[in-house]
């Protein structure tokens, strides 16, 4: 019986095919069991391209035969579950649309079985997506060309059934619809010669969806377009070889390689790009990529589920020498050499992508050049060390293990260019770049930052830092952080950043060190900027001196620097931060706390210079920021001249200087404790100025006070004690010396001023003074001592003033 479809036929019309009636055929057989013959049809007829034709149980079990007299195309083909017979092609045969099997026999021969067919209009794009289902039964696959079109998403090829022998032909995917999805379902599936590409002159790219299980190509794999977009474990076991041209991509699908020979994956165009690769070979075997002297391979891995995704080898061996580089791109993708696999590597290697903490495993490995640009994390390397003969690139990202090492023998780039594309910037990190080669090296730095470096070159050998400010940068810039990143370790050879200096940004728990070498300075020096609160360097310059060096910090948070040595710099700038640890900072030129991030400044520093220095601290800023710990000022040799008023502490804390010897000069400003205040040296108030302690003020033995004596009644005195004026306590001396710069016509000559809570007089041990300092007055010929007694404290004490009382001497 006839069946006309009405729409099929408008369908078909718009799609350019003739606008023939659309019948189904059920095959009754004959005498000839020829496809051709009409009598072997009901309704009797040949069916044609827009046609349906049925096996089914009414058929028989006889053979039938797709004979050379038959045009060759139909529109679907189903062999239902009661038909027991053979259907065998002697010719090419298209199914337009579905070919579905749940019985009987299905044999191709050496013709081309075609699923789908291409446009009439251009060949680069189908007309109708094919269909395959095997669901029972025997298909012979052909021993040419299965050729399978996409033109949807809609299309599927499912073997859930039945038996599908591959007959040594090539199962061959194209596609032409962009985006497209194709579903599968295969499941310990032997394909001999497996390929998948695009229609001439289209450049679509189709994803294959549902390979989640295994199945196994004995011939050569073959990829031109599509990716696989599999979620699962879906894998493809390749005996054979794999040959890459065009834009294939991977997804998650995994191409696993075992065979007892060498294999070959060749890469017949610039830029292919494969699936997942696994290694798993015998020893003695490698799987040798050719691209000749210009093709590279990408290996594409992407989605968040496997564990085993991008590159590994895990016996065996891979020869990666013949092609012009191999490049990972991936989230979460692996990189994996497993110990006593045969390793020999491409002219680059090139990680891009979202690397992060996934399985990167090299251990020992020599590369000839290595290219990174991982934008969201950093390659986690383990516990290894590997050698890059040629040049280490970072375009974004870097090392994320502090146990990471690479020895570079060629030059260090660092690149801001792919980075400028993604919206989260990683740089640096506390993987080590090992600069050791013996000729000399450069470390090229673009708007990026470096991992961390150990330099460890022969004697007279450099490293030079060529960068658009003359800084080298190491750290990281913005985003999360690696603890131990942005360290320097400096042993051997010649770091030459004499254009700019260094600069270690946003760091963690990083070691700035120097054993040996040297460090030619730039007018930068080392600048420390720590950003995130709790963070800290670890500073370690031993004997060596910085010619400047800046503590930076943001405004909230305990970020520090801490001294595992003493620290020489010639002029130290503080812009927050503390300074903490057992060391002391010396400081041989100036000291300047800038007030721009409102943090502390430094404990334990002493002005080491034989000449004068200057001391400057803008509104704002905070000299000594830890708990428990006096601020030590000390001055070696000739004058140290305050800039500004200095204030020091936060209240709670204790400051003491000492002049070991040379000059304070305060020059007009106020030097001001939050706690209490040990003066010893020479304190000389040119122009004014005064010490001011909120607690205690403490005068030790062998002080001089040095001053300006104040010219009008009631003015500042030199020294202001918020509470008890302390001198040495019980059985030790205190020798003073008060030495007034010059005569004046009248002067209150008194040095201390109490406050209003100001206690009296006191020891160390806070109790009453049992010997009496010794005071020896250095006076101009018109300036007598004071005659002033305070209250009727012991030995009638003379150079003490309550405030609001004045001591006019003439």
């Amino acid at each position: 019986m006839k069946v006309q479809n009405v729409l099929a036929v408008a369908l078909c019309a718009s799609l350019g095919f003739s606008s023939a009636a659309s019948e189904t055929y059920y095959w009754c057989g004959g005498a000839d069991q020829k496809w051709s013959t009409a009598a072997n049809w009901s309704p009797q007829g040949t069916p044609g391209a827009t046609d349906t034709v049925v096996f089914n149980a009414q058929s028989g079990a006889g053979a039938v035969y797709v004979d050379a007299d038959f045009a060759g195309t139909v529109k679907y083909l189903s062999i239902e579950a009661g038909f027991g017979g053979s259907v065998t092609m002697q010719r090419d045969l298209n199914v337009q649309h579905t070919f579905a099997q749940s019985n009987g026999t299905f044999t191709c021969g050496a013709n081309n079985l075609r699923l789908g067919s291409l446009s009439t209009r251009s060949y680069s794009s189908a007309s109708r997506h094919g269909n395959f289902q095997l669901s029972g039964g025997v298909f012979n696959a052909p021993s040419k060309e299965l050729q399978y079109y996409s033109v949807s998403h809609q299309v599927y090829f499912k073997i859930d059934g039945g038996s599908f022998n591959h007959c040594n032909g090539n199962f061959i995917i194209e596609t032409s619809c962009g985006g497209g999805v194709m579903d599968f379902h295969l499941e310990n599936i032997v394909f001999n010669d497996f390929t998948v590409r695009r229609a001439p002159g289209n450049n679509a790219v189709t994803s294959l969806r549902g390979l989640v299980h295994t199945n196994t190509v004995t011939g050569t794999f073959t990829m031109d377009s599509g990716s696989f977009a599999t979620s699962g474990a879906g894998r493809f076991v390749v005996k054979g070889d794999l040959e890459m041209s065009g834009v294939a991509s991977g997804g998650e699908m995994l191409l696993v390689f075992d065979t007892a020979d060498d294999q070959y994956v060749r890469c017949k165009t610039t830029g292919a790009k494969a699936p997942q690769i696994l290694v798993e070979k015998p020893a003695g075997t490698k799987l040798i990529f050719d691209g000749g002297s210009t093709n590279g391979l990408w290996v594409k891995a992407g989605g968040y589920s496997q564990s085993y995704g991008g590159f590994k080898v895990v016996s065996g061996g891979v020869d990666l020498s013949r092609l012009s580089y191999l490049a990972l791109d991936s989230y979460h993708s692996a990189f994996y050499i497993a110990d006593g696999c045969t390793f020999v590597a491409p002219p680059l290697l090139k990680l891009v992508g979202y690397f992060g903490y996934s399985s990167l495993y090299l251990k020992d490995r020599e590369l000839n050049n290595l290219y990174v640009a991982t934008t969201d994390g950093r390659l986690n390397l383990g516990a290894s060390t590997n050698t890059v003969n040629g040049d280490l690139t970072v375009a974004a990202g870097g090392l994320g293990s502090a146990t990471a090492y690479i020895k570079l023998k060629g030059d260090y780039h660092v690149d801001d260019t792919y980075n400028r594309n993604h919206a989260k910037q990683y740089g640096g990190g506390a993987g080590w770049v090992v600069m050791d080669a013996d000729s000399d090296q450069t470390i090229t730095v673009t708007n990026g930052t470096c991992n961390s470096l150990l330099i460890e070159k022969p004697e007279g050998r450099r490293v030079t830092v060529d960068s658009p400010d003359g800084v080298l940068w190491l750290g990281h810039f913005t985003g999360s952080y690696l603890a131990g990143e942005g360290s320097l370790d400096m042993r051997s050879g010649v770091l030459d950043v004499s254009a700019g200096g260094i600069i270690m940004t946003n760091g963690c728990y990083g070691t700035l060190k120097q054993t040996g070498g040297e460090i030619l300075w730039g007018p930068r020096g080392l600048i420390t900027y720590i950003q995130n609160s709790g963070h800290a360097y670890n500073l370690n310059f031993g004997g060596f001196v910085l010619p400047r060096f800046e503590s930076a910090g943001a405004r909230a948070g305990s970020n520090s620097i801490n001294l595992q040595s003493d620290l020489h710099v010639t002029n130290f700038v503080q812009n927050g931060g503390a300074v903490n640890g057992n060391g002391t900072i010396y400081i041989y030129g100036d000291h300047t706390l800038l007030g721009d991030t409102k943090k502390a400044g430094a404990v334990n520093v002493r002005y080491a210079g034989a000449g004068d220095q200057r001391l400057r601290m803008e509104e704002g800023a905070i000299y000594g920021y830890q708990s428990g710990r006096d601020v030590r000022i000390m001055k070696t040799g000739g004058t140290l001249t305050l800039d500004s008023d200095v204030s020091i502490g936060n209240g709670w804390q204790q400051m003491s200087v000492r002049l070991v010897s040379g000059n304070l000069d305060l020059n007009g400003h106020v030097f001001e404790s939050t706690g209490s205040f040990t003066v010893g040296g020479r304190a000389v108030f040119t122009g004014g100025g005064q010490i001011r302690a909120a607690g205690s003020l403490q005068v030790s033995d062998g002080a001089t006070l040095a001053f300006d004596p104040p010219t009008a009644a009631g003015a500042p005195a030199p020294l202001y004690a918020g509470g008890w004026l302390k001198f040495p306590e019980v059985g030790k001396t205190c020798n003073l010396a008060i030495e007034v710069l010059r005569p004046v016509a009248e002067a209150s000559v008194s040095p201390v001023l109490l406050g209003e809570g100001g206690t009296g007089v006191t020891n160390d041990a806070y109790s009453s003074l049992a010997t009496k300092p010794s005071v020896t007055y250095v006076l101009p010929y018109n300036v007598r001592k004071p005659g002033m007694y305070y209250g009727t404290k012991t030995f009638g004490f003379t150079w003490l003033m309550k405030k609001g009382l004045a001591l006019t001497v003439r």
